[in-house]
């Protein structure tokens, strides 16, 4: 029973699903993303004018007088029913936005793989990176394939060290349907760039545009780097310079690798960025060959190796004398541990009274706030004591 029962409750991505006309109609019709922020909005600031009003009257009112007491305890018991509907309507239009966000409930990935090879022939040295992830499904967004290979080339000559990035996406459809196109590739061959995943990019970008962005970056075209040095010396294909910068920057990515495919969900406040990064198929690859001289010997020349070093200077340390051992209780409760923590809690009491002498304003801040936050029972014990002079 206990199974059958876990059987029937819906995964994430048949809400995911279940909900995606819903979104669509949103993100689509600003009159009906207007009516519902209005009904949000407009609920929250019904409800609290309402009570804010009901409770200046319990405020002002004098409970000696029965009758306006009576006509009080009417008037509140009248305002329930619309101060609730303000509040739901406010709660449901909430729920109506929170089902409508655009970013997919779901990210599936069903397999990747990853190689690398390092090799040295008669020309020079080469390495290569080569990575494939399988059946992305990101919402009703679905990518079969995401490959990436680098081979980078150093031979130590003139115009010999290169690198050759190759990115190929396939399968992709968008709730069942192909996108137009389905597939692409981007190829940077030295300092020679073709360029044919922008389409497809900007398809994907529309589905869930602007909480999920996709991309698919290239590498660093800088002198040195992807097109190799000028002397042959190093071919190095990782991340490009400025991207890196504002990935440490915003995203809080300091990796090098080049994704092959990049999904980026922002959710960023006006106080911090709040964003998930999801990279596929990273690549990273560099070769170098090249002559360098030893290194000179100018610390440490006149050492002996032959004997294990000192780890330490026996002679600074202090010796404990059993005295100084005895002087503090070792059991937890003793006169000495109850005494240090006195001294604490005074110490922190003091810190507080130096913190309302140096920073007043905030303390009035702090006070007010936590008044406000506790009037509330002030005024439902204040309703409280009218409703029993009113019981007989």
């Amino acid at each position: 029973m206990l199974l059958r029962a876990l059987l029937s409750i819906p995964d994430v991505g048949q809400i995911d699903a279940f909900a995606e006309p819903w979104r669509r109609l949103y993100s689509q019709s600003p009159l009906l993303s207007t009516l519902i922020l209005f009904g949000h909005l407009g609920g929250l600031l019904a409800a609290g004018g309402l009570t804010v009003a009901a409770d200046r009257a319990t405020l002002r009112l004098d409970p000696r007088i029965d009758d306006e007491r009576r006509r009080h305890l009417a008037e509140l018991a009248h305002l329930r029913t619309p101060v609730w509907t303000a509040l739901g309507v406010a709660l449901v239009a909430a729920g109506q936005a929170r089902a409508a966000d655009a970013a997919p409930a779901s990210m599936n990935i069903g397999r990747s793989e990853v190689s690398a090879r390092v090799w040295l022939d008669s020309h020079g040295i080469a390495s290569q990176v080569d990575s494939v992830v399988h059946g992305v499904t990101v919402g009703v967004a679905r990518i079969e394939t995401v490959s990436v290979s680098v081979l980078c080339r150093a031979r130590g000559l003139r115009g010999t060290a290169s690198c050759d990035f190759f990115r190929q996406i396939l399968g992709v459809s968008i709730d069942g349907v192909p996108t137009a196109p389905s597939g692409c590739t981007d190829r940077v061959n030295g300092v020679r760039v073709d360029r044919g995943c922008g389409a497809l990019q900007d398809a994907l970008n529309a589905v869930y545009s602007p909480y999920l962005v996709f991309s698919m970056p290239l590498p660093d075209r800088r002198p040195g780097y992807v097109a190799g040095s000028l002397g042959g010396y190093q071919a190095v294909a990782q991340k490009e310079l400025y991207e890196y910068l504002q990935d440490s920057l915003v995203s809080y990515d300091s990796s090098l690798q080049i994704p092959g495919l990049e999904m980026l969900y922002v959710n960023d406040s006006a106080q911090s960025p709040s964003r998930l990064d999801v990279q596929l198929a990273d690549v990273q690859s560099e070769a170098r060959l090249g002559l360098s001289t030893q290194a000179s010997c100018a610390l440490g020349c006149d050492q002996r190796h032959d004997k294990p070093p000192v780890l330490g200077d026996h002679k600074s340390a202090t010796p404990i004398s059993p005295t100084a051992a005895l002087a503090r209780p070792a059991v937890d409760g003793a006169p000495g541990d109850l005494a240090d923590r006195d001294v604490a809690v005074l110490r922190r009491v003091l810190d507080g009274l130096r913190w309302l002498v140096r920073t007043p304003g905030e303390a009035a801040l702090i006070a007010l706030t936590l008044a406000l936050l506790t009037s509330p029972l002030g005024l439902a014990a204040r309703r409280r004591r009218l409703d029993l002079l009113d019981t007989p």
